[in-house]
Formats: C-alpha cells, sequence, structure tokens
C-alpha cells in the first residue's frame, strides 16, 4: 500500500513519514518533494501539494534555497513583486505605501522630480528624492 500524500516512505504504508516544512508530497512517493522555487512555499508538514505565494508577496526565508521556502510575507515597501520575488524600485523612483496587492508590477515605482534622484534603489517616498 502506498503512502497517502503529504507523507512517503521507500518500504510503503507500513513506515510512512509526514513530509517537512519546504517540502510535499504525492501518494505513493518514496521521499518528499522540494517546495519548487520563490512561487510557491511548504509552511507545514504533511502537505500533498505547495502552496502559492499572494500577489504582492515574497516567500520566505530569502536567504538560503529557494526551492524550500516555508512562509509568505508583505512586499517590501521601495519594492515590487512578482512571482514570490521582491524587485527593488530602481534608481531615480521611489513607491509609496501601497497595500501589498497593489504592489505587483513595475507601474508602482514613480520618477522623483526633475533634477532629483535617490541615493540607493528601493526608496519609498518621494522625499528620499
Amino acid at each position: 500500500m502506498p503512502c497517502p500524500g503529504g507523507q512517503y516512505s521507500a518500504a510503503g504504508a507500513a513506515q510512512c513519514e509526514l513530509t517537512m516544512r519546504g517540502h510535499w508530497s504525492i501518494a505513493g512517493d518514496a521521499q518528499p518533494r522540494k517546495c519548487g522555487g520563490a512561487s510557491s512555499y511548504c509552511d507545514r508538514a504533511g502537505l500533498d501539494q505547495p502552496k502559492l505565494v499572494d500577489p504582492g508577496f515574497i516567500s520566505t526565508p530569502v536567504a538560503g534555497d529557494a526551492n524550500e521556502r516555508t512562509g509568505q510575507m508583505e512586499c517590501p515597501v521601495g519594492s515590487w513583486c512578482s512571482a514570490g520575488i521582491e524587485i527593488k524600485c530602481e534608481l531615480g523612483f521611489y513607491s509609496s505605501d501601497l497595500p501589498p496587492e497593489e504592489r505587483t508590477n513595475q507601474t508602482i515605482c514613480k520618477q522623483c522630480p526633475q533634477f532629483s534622484t535617490t541615493s540607493s534603489v528601493g526608496a519609498y517616498d518621494i522625499t528620499q528624492c
């Protein structure tokens, strides 16, 4: 008998183990599968499929293997986020404090007024111009 989804075993149902956070498995898997990249996360043990990162969010933790993400957090201000990845507004651009679900494309980054720029990427307020 195979193990059910969210569990795995090379020895069959008698020795099934829950998949750990950052991993998932379908029925019959002998080994757990890594969660699958920055656009998904596996936040608890025993998942039978990864969860997709919500629009305007990034997968976490950012450091480490992108294939073993275990959570999500709001897109940081000064950035826009797509497929679970943060992209900072470029030099000379800033973004205001929009709700995270609106921080999903580059158009949120507004250009600084004429004859001004930012000191670094990721500016989040016009006063940083």
